[in-house]
């Protein structure tokens, strides 16, 4: 590549999603991009480049594109269920629970599907408003729905709450203590995944244990906190199993998100149910 003699203002320009995770993974900011090359600043050495614009913006392969088609899908289904609740909200309640039910049982095995372990309380608690309402539809049950149900609806909600609120910690804990010993590890790759349409990352790790040579993929695909390829963080290793790890600082950041979450749920199910009970 040519160096040439620029100076360190940057130009005024619009930069896309693609072209700042191109900066983070290569380590350089774009100081001009023009319709055939960039011109790029090395963030360690200060050295300015020009670039081809293919070496930095490379086209999506089938791959990619294929991986973007349930992230897709999901959000239209998102989107299809919050008119459906809507819409079901002012004429039956038994299918309204039956939606919110798939709503929170395909949103719960997503994630589980995506290791986010929590998400199997959603997948339970939309089991559960499911079945309810399709007993509901039997007509000999002699059961007052119309005081039952926004009860159990609203409980539901309050158990997805507390789950977010302790699960998450619980699991952290517990992965914490199989992995007892800290030792530095080197980010020497940043695998990529795209989840709901969104890229994700699992930086694989480098680190050396009683002699042996290791590198490890982070068990949890995300898009906070993630590191440039080259960096040195503390992990956590099990002596007992060197290639199972744990990273605070990912994980941290998850959880708080999770628990916040949790709280919300609670909070607002739980003064729901209050004012529910209070006007029956």
């Amino acid at each position: 590549m040519l160096k040439i003699e620029l100076g360190d203002v940057m130009s005024d320009f619009h930069k896309t999603t693609r072209e700042k995770e191109a900066e983070d993974k290569g380590n350089f900011t774009i100081l001009e991009k023009h319709e055939q090359f960039y011109t790029v600043k090395n963030k360690q050495t200060g050295d300015i480049y020009t670039v081809n614009k293919e070496e930095i913006i490379k086209p999506l392969t089938a791959k990619e594109i294929w991986q973007m088609v349930p992230g897709i899908i999901f959000v239209i289904w998102f989107i299809g269920s919050l008119g459906a609740m809507c819409y079901l909200g002012n004429i039956d309640s038994i299918y309204l629970g039956i939606c919110i039910g798939q709503y929170f049982l395909v949103f719960g095995l997503v994630a589980v599907f995506n290791k986010v372990w929590p998400g199997l309380i959603f997948a339970l608690v939309g089991l559960v408003v499911i079945v309810v309402a399709v007993l509901m539809l039997n007509e000999d049950l002699a059961i007052n729905w119309d005081f039952v149900l926004p009860i159990l609806l609203l409980s539901a909600f309050m158990l997805v709450g507390l789950g977010l609120m302790f699960v998450p910690t619980i699991i952290n804990i517990m992965k914490k203590k199989r992995t007892s010993l800290k030792i530095s590890g080197k980010v020497i790759r940043l695998d990529e995944a795209i989840s709901d349409g969104i890229k994700v990352y699992a930086p694989v790790y480098e680190y050396y244990f009683n002699g042996k040579n290791y590198q490890v993929e982070a068990d949890m695909y995300s898009n906070l906190d993630v590191p440039n390829i080259g960096d040195v963080v503390d992990i956590r290793i099990d002596p007992n199993k060197p290639d199972k790890i744990y990273v605070d600082k990912g994980n941290k950041s998850m959880v708080i998100i999770l628990f916040i979450m949790g709280i919300m749920f609670v909070f607002v199910s739980g003064i729901s149910l209050y004012l529910f009970l209070f006007k029956n």
